[in-house]
């Protein structure tokens, strides 16, 4: 039986195949894009949107036990989780140490120069989803003692970690 099959013989050669990286990154932004509608279609603004999720985390004690396995503030603890998460959503991301001890981190958002269908069918902006990641990535990051700000602008996210001062967190 296997003689009779031809290699590809049911694809079409010049149909090109998305990464698996990129069908993962959509994925992960459609199901945060999921909860960003819902909480959207209840009212809620995306800063509510955000504190709802981490409140899950915080009462499920996410944060302290972070902070008890890492310690407050650990900036290198914080940058591979932080990358590790972005690997969920985009093919890579540049990190780059300053002298004053922040280090910036630098990706490009291949949802701000497409279209995904899950933003129509959705019906968010593709403003209302930046927002969302930017808001929630700082939210959390501050948490653990990490002051963490990200612009998303000409399709790159830049964000800038520092450790937060002690009376901060």
């Amino acid at each position: 039986m296997q003689q009779n099959l031809k290699p590809n013989s049911l694809l079409n050669q010049s149909e090109t195949f998305e990464t698996l990286s990129r069908k993962r990154s959509k994925e992960s932004l459609f199901e945060m894009a999921k909860t960003l509608s819902l909480g959207k279609d209840l009212g809620l603004s995306i800063k509510e949107i955000c504190s709802w999720y981490l409140s899950k985390l915080s009462s499920n004690n996410h944060f302290s036990f972070w902070v008890h396995l890492h310690g407050p503030g650990n900036l290198r603890a914080f940058l591979n989780n932080f990358l590790e998460e972005r690997r969920n959503f985009f093919d890579y991301s540049t990190v780059q140490e300053r002298e004053d001890g922040s280090i910036v981190i630098q990706t490009p958002l291949w949802f701000l120069k497409e279209n995904p269908d899950f933003i129509f069918t959705l019906d968010l902006s593709k403003k209302e989803l930046s927002e969302y990641i930017i808001v929630m990535a700082e939210e959390k990051a501050e948490k653990l003692g990490i002051d963490l700000s990200i612009i998303h602008h000409n399709g790159i996210e830049t964000a800038i970690l520092r450790t937060l001062p002690k009376e901060k967190f």
